[in-house]
């Protein structure tokens, strides 16, 4: 049971063009307590908004002037705070999508949902009342910690003021110093909110407040665990005794921390380590480059050769000889564009047979080795995955090709898509028959089908076992440069969903 609102009447706006319509819902909505106006076109709505300062728009979906789900758009462009509910005698999901895209608080059928009415204005005024009340907060918390609050008149105070606004508009990390109590905080605080970055949390950590035994105690025990691990993971020479005399030169500094001679034995050898290995790095890498430099070399000059000789053999010899050169031609050719699965067979012709054994050896060998880094590449991708599902917040990416590359388990949770084999699937068509799928971009017809992020709301809400579920979408491009060039690629798209329901309530 809804209580009459007290106090200050909230105002509410019904857009309609059937007069009887509007006029039964502005006496239904009056008794509750609201003052309401009366609109019968977009036109007349937009002049009401503009004069009074409404809570609700209750509109119709079909006006004379427009229509009601672009009107729903243009009105949250304008009066964000104003929430929506959209009515129509022709209720369908393609449009309540929409309509709720366009930032509509609500959409529902007229004659079947009439005992929602007053329930819904009640919720949609609630959650107006809210978005007033953290927009009020959010502007004293910037009158707070604005630079107007920092009190000083001298000229190193008023440039110091005028240097912080400067780096304020930026993303360079900011070291402010002084001595206790001369205000480096509030500079920090004014810094924050002045920035891109106010409307996060701005932590302050007071660093001497934690000990240095704490400190030095846990970085002895991760000092530890990683020495356990390079003894596990010695691959080049000299690197195992090296790791033993890190070993005691560590066990020397555990004992005594202050032993300074220990502390430099122990960098001495980290350095003489890592060194080895990024020695060893190289010159895996430059024998890999030189090897396959040489195959590539080899293989296009048998090519090459297999060429002549199969063109000299398919002039002078017949058929019977010059068909297997052909062959061997043919596959060598697969080989240099990495198609190792290919293989020659000259049964019927036994002076090719050792050469056709030999080909297929290396064939079978190149296979191997591709093999064998797609193997890493998919173990690599196992982990990926496996990383994916124990993260908490729903995730989805894909590629720029809208294809699906990966999804986690919350996501096909609360996607209600559990089961479900959707890598590989294309976005457009998921987010064509799945709600939330759906909420997570825009597609643009009128571009061909491409789609758009909604940047305009990146909050979204839906419904899971009747219960209201608030998300906050935070999108990532996943993107790369290469050797030579300085600008980036675009690979794909990764959103990231974070549950929001408990500020929301």
């Amino acid at each position: 049971m809804y209580i009459k609102n007290p106090g200050k009447l909230k105002k509410i706006l019904i857009v309609d063009d059937e007069e009887k319509l509007r006029n039964l819902l502005s006496r239904i909505i009056t008794y509750e307590g609201f003052e309401v106006y009366q609109a019968g076109d977009c036109r007349t709505a937009l002049k009401i908004m503009a004069e009074n300062d409404i809570d609700v728009v209750l509109c119709d979906v079909r006006l004379p002037d427009g229509d009601g789900v672009e009107f729903t758009g243009e009105l949250k462009g304008k009066y964000p705070l104003s929430e929506i509910i959209l009515l129509t005698a022709y209720g369908n999901i393609p449009d309540s999508v929409k309509a709720i895209k366009s930032g509509a608080f609500d959409y529902i059928t007229k004659g079947d949902d009439n005992s929602r009415i007053v329930p819904l204005i009640h919720r949609a005024v609630e959650k107006s009342e809210l978005s007033r009340r953290v927009l009020h907060l959010e502007k004293q918390l910037e009158n707070k910690y604005s630079f107007d609050n920092i009190i000083g008149k001298s000229e190193l105070i008023k440039e110091a003021v005028e240097l912080a606004k400067k780096v304020a508009s930026s993303n360079t990390s900011v070291l402010l110093t002084g001595e206790t109590g001369t205000g480096k905080e509030v500079f920090a605080q004014a810094i924050h909110h002045a920035s891109s970055r106010r409307h996060r949390n701005f932590v302050a950590i007071n660093c001497s407040a934690i000990s240095h035994d704490l400190l030095e105690k846990d970085a002895l025990v991760s000092f530890e665990t990683y020495l356990a691990k390079q003894k596990k993971n010695i691959t080049e020479a000299g690197e195992k005794e090296l790791t033993e005399k890190l070993s005691e030169s560590f066990l020397q500094l555990k004992n005594n921390p202050e032993n300074k001679s220990a502390l430099q034995e122990t960098k001495s050898y980290l350095f003489e380590i890592l060194e080895l290995n990024l020695n060893a790095i190289d010159r895996k890498s430059s024998f890999a480059s030189l090897t396959a430099d040489k195959s590539i070399l080899l293989i296009s000059i048998l090519s090459v050769f297999c060429f002549l000789i199969s063109l000299v053999l398919f002039i002078v010899l017949p058929g019977n000889i010059s068909n297997p050169i052909k062959e061997l031609t043919k596959s060598i050719r697969q080989i240099a564009d990495n198609d190792y699965s290919q293989r020659v067979s000259f049964e019927s012709h036994s002076e090719f047979g050792e050469l056709a054994i030999s080909f297929n050896t290396m064939a079978q060998k190149l296979e191997e080795y591709n093999k064998s880094n797609i193997s890493k590449l998919l173990a690599e991708r196992k982990i990926t995955e496996t990383l994916l599902n124990k993260i908490q917040y729903p995730i989805i990416g894909f590629d720029k090709n809208m294809k699906i590359t990966l999804i986690n388990e919350e996501f096909l949770k609360i996607a209600g898509l559990e089961g479900q084999k959707l890598i590989g699937e294309n976005m457009l068509e998921l987010a064509n028959k799945n709600e939330l799928t759906g909420k997570l971009i825009i597609i643009e017809p009128e571009k061909g089908n491409r789609f758009s992020f909604d940047n305009a709301n990146s909050r979204i809400q839906f419904q899971i076992k009747g219960k209201d579920i608030f998300y906050e979408k935070e999108i990532q491009n996943i993107s790369y440069t290469t050797q030579y060039e300085k600008d980036e690629h675009i690979m794909g798209y990764v959103i990231i969903l974070k549950n929001i329901t408990k500020f929301m309530e």
